[in-house]
């Protein structure tokens, strides 16, 4: 029934349940909502960060959340409360052998369950967009610059 109501939302089981992800895609709707929000609901500014994904593929995800914000809601809420102190305490092989997390001058950002090591901010602020972490000229950085839809 929801993938009629949401044409271009599909779903797919995995770890965390079963969860709308966009079509052709492996992205889960909630991510791209979240970058959503943290562009300040611009639309523009989430096209220009996920340049990979079409504008259809994009309002797909925006509309499925129109329909069904509790469900993308309850999921962002989930991944709030992984905070860095949790993940240590809870994932400790998440970190690196011999790496200690108290270096000055770096903070672990998350981005979901992944920590991204970045230099120290104010607060916390998700990464927009997606290919800003990916190492300037690497393999998957030239990828994802050659993939359109």
């Amino acid at each position: 029934m929801r993938m009629r109501r949401a044409p271009g939302v599909l779903f797919t089981d995995g770890p965390a349940g079963r969860r709308a992800v966009i079509a052709g895609t492996g992205l889960d709707v909630w991510e791209v909502i979240a970058a959503w929000r943290a562009a300040d609901e611009d639309f523009e500014r989430l096209r220009a960060g996920y340049p990979w994904l079409s504008e259809p593929q994009l309002r797909a995800a925006l509309s499925y959340y129109r329909l069904y914000p509790e469900e993308i809601d309850a999921r962002l809420k989930r991944e709030r409360s992984w905070t860095p102190e949790r993940v240590r305490r809870e994932l400790p092989f998440a970190t690196p052998a011999g790496e200690s997390r108290a270096d000055e001058g770096c903070a672990d950002t998350f981005v979901g369950a992944v920590a991204v090591r970045q230099p120290k901010v104010q607060r916390w602020q998700p990464l927009l967009p997606f290919r800003a972490i990916l190492p300037a000229g690497s393999v998957q950085a030239r990828r994802t610059q050659e993939v359109s839809y």
